[in-house]
């Protein structure tokens, strides 16, 4: 895939003008020898294009250094997006193997396949977990089979699939799985595939060759297709959320 989605970062607005522009910037703005950074971490950042974002401050032998925060949803996509044309390449070159000359070359081939999905996979469903964290409102309260989860709950403790079908569908107030319930299958065969190899387990003792089910999962899995879902549930419920840049950046 050439095209690439545009990258974003937390609480980004757009101005008209420069801060430096404000009518006595310079008689009531800190110098930064003058702020203590542990106390005030977060900045406003303005760039040249007039845009403003919240960012964090790090500090680096004393010396503060003021750093954009990505929108970290958007930040694992692109991440994932990154990767697709490649490993999708080496899918497709794997399946037509015949065509290799030697083992070597194919043995090659798969090791740079693997780590390219394995990366995708992990990268793309932790961008929709950070998503879905991202939604849930400071007051936010829902009563589960006798549990109570207010936000800090939801986010540490409950279970991804209560969260898609029951938390994120009352902040809503729509249910994306509802209206998509094709998609709720595969993704529990996408799930299914981040948690095999976050959780690689051995499968067959004292036979060397005991991870070919993971392999093979790999193989086969449609990764365009759990690319496309994560994009249209995150632009479900907010419109836009995930755009096109043709920046070139």
């Amino acid at each position: 895939m050439k095209s690439h989605s545009k990258r974003k970062f937390v609480g980004n607005f757009k101005t008209d003008f420069h801060f430096s522009e404000i009518e006595n910037y310079n008689d009531y703005a800190k110098k930064t020898t003058e702020v203590d950074f542990n106390e005030y971490p977060k900045v406003l950042i303005q760039t040249n294009d007039k845009n403003v974002t919240l960012g964090f401050v790090h500090l680096v032998s004393g010396k503060p250094i003021a750093i954009p925060e990505p929108e970290p949803s958007i930040l694992y996509f692109t991440n994932a997006e990154s990767k697709l044309s490649e490993l999708l390449r080496l899918q497709d070159l794997i399946q037509k193997s015949e065509k290799f000359d030697n083992v070597d070359e194919l043995s090659y081939t798969f090791y740079n396949f693997f780590q390219l999905s394995s990366d995708f996979t992990i990268n793309l469903f932790t961008s929709i977990e950070a998503f879905n964290n991202g939604l849930i409102p400071d007051d936010f309260f829902i009563k589960i089979k006798g549990k109570k989860f207010d936000k800090n709950r939801t986010q540490r403790s409950m279970d991804f699939l209560i969260k898609i079908k029951k938390a994120i569908p009352e902040i809503m107030n729509k249910s994306y799985f509802k209206d998509y319930q094709r998609d709720y299958d595969f993704l529990l065969k996408f799930k299914k595939l981040r948690d095999n190899v976050v959780h690689t387990k051995n499968i067959d003792n004292g036979f060397l060759s005991s991870y070919r089910e993971l392999y093979i999962s790999y193989l086969i899995f449609d990764f365009k297709k759990s690319y496309e879902l994560v994009k249209n549930y995150m632009n479900y419920y907010k419109e836009n959320w995930i755009e096109n840049c043709d920046c070139g950046i």
